[in-house]
């Protein structure tokens, strides 16, 4: 029986001023400023040779557009099963829109970052990394 091993890393993942906010269908206008940043972090548990990884972020939610790219990832660079690596999210309604919020207007919805969303992808991977 092999001993259990823990790791663990964070970061800061708050978007840049000017992107659309989740969570609310009446906000009719993007982040004008920052009261406090949002943090990710990664708990990597091992076993041996298994591994898994639990990735917690302060966003409302993501979809499989961000979540299956951060397990590829993940599991690419430092060998755990994207199947054992599980991505939560606060719920909080004070973060941005990473994708779909079909429910915003139609002049927010451009402010949607694919950058924000591309950069979000690779620190969390890279959050898993570095926990491992």
């Amino acid at each position: 029986m092999s001993d259990l091993i823990a790791g663990f890393a964070a970061a800061d993942i708050t978007p840049p001023l000017g992107v659309a906010m989740a969570g609310y269908g009446a906000r009719d206008k993007p982040a004008e400023s920052l009261v406090d940043p949002l943090r990710a972090q990664a708990l990597v548990l091992g076993s041996g040779d298994t591994f898994a990884a639990i990735i917690c972020t302060d966003l409302i939610g993501l979809h499989d557009d961000v979540c299956i790219p951060v397990r590829e990832q993940a599991a690419t660079l430092c060998g755990i099963d994207p199947h054992a690596i599980m991505v939560c999210c606060s719920h909080t309604h004070w973060g941005p829109v990473v994708s779909g919020a079909r429910y915003l207007a139609k002049y927010l919805l451009e402010t949607v970052s694919e950058e924000y969303r591309l950069t979000l992808i690779k620190t969390l991977a890279g959050l898993v990394v570095e926990a491992k």
